[in-house]
């Protein structure tokens, strides 16, 4: 738990970051790019599923969940940016959707 801890305090560019966006004037355009990004990991499952004769009720149920946290994250985008802990967050859980994802791909030139 300490190992989990100490990671995630360590510093990082967050506020570099933010602060190179805000001082340009492009955290709205940042917002949109990232808002568009989501939009299209909504796709990768739904285009996944459509090609499949018969889906596996783990696959269905899995791009079912990947295109509700995909809506909600354009919503997130679109009417906010993010602290440090929601981008930390929005950044390990599109990780852990994409895995979950191409883990219940049955085609296996998908994996590639």
């Amino acid at each position: 738990m300490w190992r989990l801890k100490s990671w995630w305090s360590q510093s990082d560019q967050y506020d570099w970051v933010t602060a190179f966006l805000r001082q340009r004037g492009l955290i709205r355009s940042a917002q949109v790019i990232l808002a568009v990004v989501s939009a299209s990991a909504a796709w990768v499952p739904l285009t996944g599923l459509a090609t499949q004769h018969h889906p596996s009720a783990m696959s269905v149920a899995l791009a079912a969940l990947i295109v509700g946290f995909a809506l909600g994250s354009i919503y997130f985008w679109l009417t906010r940016w993010p602290t440090r802990v929601q981008s930390r967050v929005a950044a390990i859980s599109g990780m852990l959707a994409t895995g979950g994802w191409s883990l219940v791909q049955p085609v296996r030139f998908l994996l590639h």
